[in-house]
């Protein structure tokens, strides 16, 4: 079996699952289902970004901004949700008293708010007809004119991207390359999670700090988002300024983490992890993909 026909196989059952999670649940949607569509988009993006030297560079930014449409439509029901779970986590691992008080006004005030920003019918079938013509484009494809070795090129440019990005983090305390970053590790992740079956040891251990990486940098975002929401809460001067610094406490936990993970990602140069993943895909087959595990 060629790579390409995997790569599209791959990204039409992330699709048909979403599709499926779409059709099954009335409005409005679950937050666990907001998430499940979210981790498809990027699923998705992340197979799209193997394509993208292979295919027209109109049909790749079409996919790009059909994704990122989707996505905009589902972030606001994930953004007030982790907002008030990162208020309740910090609630709950706050030794000081009166910055504990503080903390806990922030998330009862949040929790009142609610999260208001649960799909309606009408943005699902926005999203529905987004994955609708997603599904029609990659059966569209012609899987004949796909390069299998450049597609797994798109492997090692991604990584390139994810480590240079790393670099810069760690030379510049700068949140919004923290959140470039972000997208080009969760890209990473989702990539080897394609062929986790048939990943070699170097590349089953990147996977797994990947994921870490990610979540550092995700709770690192979480903690902005709150710190954004701190003006709808009526505190006083000194409560502010108590969430504040603890807020940056904790900003800092996730950046120290992150530049730790880095160098068990990223130490070997995009020549050398290519060169793995491509030995890592020869191993593939059409049982690997019809068993393919699924993580969330």
């Amino acid at each position: 079996m060629r790579f390409g026909d995997f790569v599209i196989y791959h990204a039409l059952q992330e699709n048909n699952r979403c599709l499926h999670l779409l059709s099954a649940h009335p409005a409005p949607l679950s937050d666990t289902s907001v998430h499940s569509l979210r981790i498809g988009v990027k699923r998705l993006r992340a197979s799209w970004r193997l394509l993208q030297r292979e295919v027209p560079e109109s049909v790749f930014n079409d996919a790009e901004a059909r994704l990122k449409a989707i996505h905009r439509t589902l972030a606001p029901s994930r953004d007030e949700l982790a907002a008030l779970t990162i208020a309740r986590s910090l609630v709950a691992k706050t030794a000081k008293k009166k910055s504990r008080a503080a903390l806990s006004l922030v998330a009862q005030t949040l929790g009142e708010h609610g999260t208001g920003a649960l799909l309606t019918r009408a943005s699902m079938d926005q999203v529905s007809d987004g994955y609708q013509q997603e599904s029609g484009v990659w059966r569209d494809l012609d899987v004949e004119a796909l390069n299998d070795a450049a597609l797994i090129d798109g492997f090692a440019r991604s990584y390139r991207r994810g480590r240079r990005l790393g670099v810069r983090v760690l030379e510049h305390d700068d949140s919004a390359l923290m959140h470039a970053w972000r997208g080009w590790v969760k890209t990473g992740f989702y990539q080897l999670d394609m062929i986790r079956p048939v990943l070699c040891a170097s590349n089953r251990a990147r996977r797994w700090y990947l994921d870490r990486l990610g979540d550092a940098l995700g709770k690192h975002h979480d903690l902005l988002l709150l710190r954004g929401r701190i003006g709808d809460v009526a505190l006083d001067e000194a409560d502010r300024l108590r969430v504040e610094a603890v807020l940056e406490t904790q900003l800092t936990v996730y950046r120290d983490r992150a530049r730790k993970l880095h160098p068990y990602i990223y130490a070997q140069k995009s020549a050398v992890f290519g060169e793995a993943v491509a030995a890592d895909i020869a191993r593939l087959s059409f049982d690997n993909v019809v068993v393919l595990p699924r993580s969330a």
